[in-house]
């Protein structure tokens, strides 16, 4: 059978030169200081470490130090050495290859790493502000007023700077983490205002708290409300917050008149609502965390019948700002895990 050749269509197409390639056997790489051959050198991923050894390529001279070289073994046993330029980031071994190294700018180990740092400053902020909130609870068992004053307005300026690290301004859910911290600068003012003993500054405290329960609320709702079962259990706590503070709105009308006695009340309702709204969260943090805070409102609360705008003293005065700082970490906490 007769066989017959066929023409090959021309190239319509210009191409580049081919890769430049070495003889066999060269691109030896030596470390500069020990004098080691590549085989012997330390490897990370299944690849030599390219920063360490000085690459010679056969008719070239040898390459920077500083330069990154990406090593390919062909089958033959050829090197094939392309000079590219750190730095190299991220590490993807390939079959049959020394290794190829990728970095593209914002790879996913600049992430990785940008958000473990991220996640150790949350860290130690959280941390910074729980031992300034147990300084404060020293000071106020020591009586220590100015230290009392500086750590309470600490404490609450730390766990907004928890929150902001945690990235609770920038979270897509629905605005809850700008709710979360408009909660809390609101309790900050709270407690600047009630850094005074008279009835215009408790007023302005009670405001800013009312504000801030009513911005825990939207927040709350931003989360999500599933209400499960057990959460109906804050119709219990209700019922013994109101046996508690029956006397509060009575004392503070005999106190101070209807222009205090009004906003007390008011804002009784308001942080009620917020105790129900955290408990149909279902999440176990945010319902104890305002619990607690309850807890520390209360006792505030029957103290105006005993001391009036002076605020809680002694044992009483301990016990309201340990509950405070619980009841917010509790809260903050809750809503950072549930957002993250």
């Amino acid at each position: 059978m007769a066989t017959s050749s066929l023409a090959s269509p021309s190239k319509i197409r210009a191409t580049g030169p081919g890769p430049l390639r070495t003889a066999r056997g060269a691109g030896r790489a030596e470390v500069r200081e020990a004098g080691l051959r590549a085989p012997d050198l330390p490897r990370a991923g299944g690849f030599a470490l390219a920063r360490e050894v000085v690459p010679v390529l056969r008719g070239r001279g040898p390459v920077p130090v500083w330069e990154d070289v990406l090593v390919l073994r062909e089958p033959g046993g050829e090197d094939v050495r392309v000079a590219m330029a750190p730095p190299y980031l991220v590490f993807t071994p390939v079959t049959r290859t020394t290794g190829v190294r990728v970095a593209p700018a914002g790879g996913a180990l600049d992430t990785a790493g940008s958000a473990r740092h991220a996640a150790q400053v949350t860290l130690a902020l959280a941390l910074s502000s729980a031992l300034i909130a147990a300084v404060n609870w020293a000071a106020v068992w020591r009586h220590a007023a100015r230290v009392e004053w500086w750590t309470k307005l600490l404490a609450v300026a730390g766990l907004i700077a928890t929150a902001l690290s945690a990235g609770a301004w920038s979270s897509a859910a629905d605005g809850a983490g700008r709710w979360l911290v408009a909660a809390l600068c609101l309790a900050l003012a709270g407690d600047l205002a009630l850094l005074g003993r008279t009835a215009r500054r408790f007023l302005a405290g009670v405001a800013a708290f009312l504000l801030g329960h009513l911005a825990y609320v939207v927040c709350f709702v931003a989360l999500g409300l599933p209400s499960p079962t057990w959460a109906w259990a804050v119709v219990v706590l209700l019922f013994a917050m109101l046996v508690v503070t029956r006397d509060v709105a009575p004392a503070t009308y005999r106190l101070a008149g209807a222009a205090v006695a009004v906003p007390v009340a008011l804002y009784s309702l308001v942080i009620a609502g917020m105790l129900v709204v955290a408990w149909q969260t279902g999440d176990a943090l945010i319902a104890a965390g305002a619990a607690v805070f309850v807890v520390s409102d209360s006792m505030i609360g029957l103290s105006l019948g005993r001391t009036g705008f002076a605020g809680p003293h002694g044992r009483t005065h301990t016990a309201v700002m340990v509950t405070y700082h619980v009841g917010q970490a509790l809260m903050v906490a809750g809503v950072l895990r549930s957002i993250a």
